[in-house]
């Protein structure tokens, strides 16, 4: 919930986004992670390649197991 708070104040702010995710997919909430995940890549810059294509692998893991969930 403080990452919503966050980005409600600053739907900008990245590290909320990022955290968000990494939260999400914790709870085994994967399409919302994936989602979130998507917002935060949408800040990274271009030149960051690498760090870009890693969000991509992330997000293509979550949606290709959308129903495992972590255990707690």
């Amino acid at each position: 919930r403080s990452y919503d708070r966050a980005l409600e104040i600053d739907p900008r702010f990245v590290l909320a986004w990022k955290n968000k995710a990494i939260a999400l997919s914790a709870l085994g909430r994967k399409q919302e992670a994936a989602e979130a995940y998507r917002r935060f890549v949408a800040f990274v810059p271009t030149s960051n390649k690498q760090l870009i294509q890693r969000v991509e692998e992330l997000i293509a893991e979550l949606e290709a197991n959308p129903s495992s969930r972590s255990p707690n």
